[in-house]
C-alpha cells in the first residue's frame, strides 16, 4: 500500500496533514497552551517529532507511532525555540532566548555541548548535509557555523544589527551553498567555506523576510517568503529573480514537497497555501490550519519513506556517522560540556529516544543525497519547473549547471562520529576540515573543561 506523505505544521498547535488531501491526521500541543508552538523536525524515520515553543518552556521529543505521545522532555527552563535533528536522529542542535546554541545527545539525553558564539537570541539552526557543521543566525545579524570535527566556531558573519536572520537553510544538494533571510528583506546565498556572500538580493521582499528553501531536486532553484506577500523564485546560476507571486496575506514559513514540483507556504492568518510549480499562477488548494501564524511548515523525511519501502531487500551498510557499536556512556568528567552534562527530566525515559536512534542507525545507507552533477541528471522534472518559472517571470533562459561551479564543493570530513567519539573521552584526530573555516574565532569555546 502507498505510503502517506505527511506534513507537519505548527502554530496554535502541531498539526499532521495527509500532504496531498490536506486531510488533518493528528493535533496535538505538548508545550503550554499559551504559548505558541514555535517549530517542529521529523526524525529520519518519520516516527518522531521534536518541538520547541515560542516561549522555550521545553524541548519535546514525541512518538508518531500511533497517536501522539510526549516520550522524552529536555531543556526545561532553558528558553530554547528552534531545533534541528542530525541525519542519524542521535544529535539535537537548539537555539533561543539564552542567546546559546545547544548540542543534545538523544541517545543519553544529556546536553553534549554549548556554544557561546552569539551576542543576541538564536533564531535558527541546522545541521549541514553530512553534519559535519552546524549553521546559526541570530537577530544580531550575525550567523556562524561550527564545526563538529574540530569544535572550532568560524568568525561571525552576516549584514550586521540592521539585517536580523529570521531563517537560514543549508543546500542539501550544493553543499557548501547557504542562504539566508532578513528583517530587512534582504535574501543572501553564501560560500559557506569562504563565509563570502555569492548573491545578495536587496529588493526581494519589501518587509521583514520570513523564510527560505532550497529545492530537494535542483540546485538550481532557491524560494523566500515574506511578510510583503510574496513568494520570490531564484535562479542560482544566474543569480536572478524568474518568479515571483503575490499572495493575499503575509507569509510565515516555506517548504517544498518531496519532489521538488511543489510548494507549500504558510501565512500570518494560519492558512497553508499549496502551489504546483509546473503552473503557479495560482494556488492549487488553500487550506485553513491554525489560529495563529503558521509558524513552521515541514514534509517529512525522504530518507525515511525509502528506507521502509525497501526494507526487506535493503543491506545495511557501515556508517561513518553513528554506528551503534560506537555509542558509549555519558561524556566524562574530563570531557564535559560547557555546562555540564546533566541528565534532563524525561517523560517515558532515555528507552524511547535510544529507540528513536537505533531505528534511525537503520537507515544511513539510504539517507546519502544526491551530490553534483550526476546526481541531479535523474532529476530533469526540476530544472523543468525552473524553466518554466524563467520564462513565464523573466523570460530569461536558464544559463545551465556549469555556472554552479562558481560553489566549490565542501570538502569531505568525517561527520557525528567524532562528536559522539569525542563525548567517549577519544582526541579529535586531525584538522582538514578546519579549512572550511578560515579564518576561525579566536574565541573558541571547547568541549573539554578548563579544569
Amino acid at each position: 500500500m502507498e505510503e502517506v506523505t505527511r506534513l507537519i505544521s505548527t502554530g496554535d498547535s502541531v498539526k499532521l496533514w495527509d500532504a496531498v488531501s490536506m486531510v488533518p491526521l493528528e493535533q496535538f500541543n505538548p508545550h503550554s497552551a499559551s504559548h505558541p508552538v514555535a517549530q517542529a523536525c521529523w526524525s529520519s524515520n518519520n516516527q518522531f517529532l521534536v518541538s520547541a515553543s515560542s516561549s522555550g518552556d521545553k524541548l519535546v521529543v514525541s512518538s508518531l507511532k500511533s497517536s501522539p505521545v510526549p516520550v522524552v522532555e529536555l531543556a526545561e527552563g532553558k528558553k530554547q525555540t528552534r531545533v534541528c535533528l542530525s541525519s542519524s536522529s542521535q544529535f539535537l542542535v537548539s537555539g533561543g532566548l539564552d542567546h546559546c546554541v545547544h548540542i543534545w545527545n538523544l541517545k543519553t539525553t544529556r546536553l553534549h555541548r554549548t556554544l557561546k558564539d552569539h551576542r543576541e537570541e538564536v533564531t535558527c539552526v541546522s545541521f549541514n548535509a553530512n553534519d559535519s557543521y552546524i549553521a546559526s543566525g541570530s537577530t544580531s545579524g550575525d550567523l556562524v557555523l561550527h564545526s563538529l570535527t574540530t569544535n572550532l566556531s568560524s568568525k561571525a558573519f552576516g549584514h550586521g544589527s540592521d539585517q536580523p536572520i529570521h531563517d537560514l537553510r543549508l543546500s542539501t544538494l550544493k553543499r557548501s551553498l547557504l542562504g539566508s533571510v532578513s528583517d530587512s528583506g534582504t535574501v543572501v546565498l553564501w560560500d559557506s567555506n569562504t563565509q563570502k556572500e555569492l548573491q545578495v538580493f536587496d529588493s526581494a521582499h519589501k518587509a521583514p523576510g520570513s523564510g527560505l528553501a532550497f529545492s530537494p531536486i535542483s540546485e538550481l532553484l532557491v524560494v523566500s517568503v515574506g511578510l510583503d506577500k510574496k513568494i520570490v523564485f531564484y535562479d542560482t546560476a544566474s543569480k536572478i529573480v524568474v518568479r515571483s507571486i503575490r499572495v493575499d496575506n503575509p507569509l510565515t514559513s516555506v517548504d517544498f514537497t518531496p519532489d521538488g514540483t511543489g510548494l507549500v507556504v504558510g501565512s500570518t492568518r494560519g492558512k497553508i497555501y499549496q502551489y504546483d510549480l509546473r503552473n503557479c499562477n495560482a494556488s492549487t488548494r488553500i487550506t485553513v490550519a491554525h489560529k495563529t501564524s503558521v509558524t513552521c511548515l515541514r514534509f517529512q523525511s525522504t530518507a525515511g519513506r525509502h528506507k521502509s519501502s525497501t526494507r526487506t531487500s535493503s543491506t545495511k551498510r557501515p556508517s561513518a556517522k553513528l554506528s551503534s557499536g560506537q555509542q558509549g556512556p555519558a561524556p566524562s568528567t574530563g570531557h564535559a560540556p560547557v555546562t555540564g552534562p546533566t541528565p534532563h527530566r524525561q517523560t517515558t525515559g532515555g528507552a524511547a529516544a535510544e529507540l528513536m536512534c537505533r531505528e534511525a542507525e537503520g537507515q544511513q545507507g539510504a539517507e546519502q543525497l544526491p551530490v553534483g552533477r550526476n546526481g541531479l541528471d535523474g532529476f530533469s522534472p526540476a530544472v523543468t519547473s525552473l524553466e518554466l518559472l524563467s520564462r513565464e517571470g523573466e523570460g530569461q533562459p536558464l544559463v545551465g549547471r556549469g555556472s554552479l561551479d562558481i560553489f566549490s564543493p565542501v570538502r569531505e570530513v568525517t561527520s557525528l562520529d567524532l562528536l559522539s567519539r569525542e563525548g567517549e573521552g577519544q582526541q579529535i584526530v586531525g584538522r582538514g576540515s578546519l579549512d572550511i573555516f578560515s579564518p576561525v574565532r579566536g574565541e573558541t569555546h571547547s568541549l573539554h573543561s578548563t579544569g
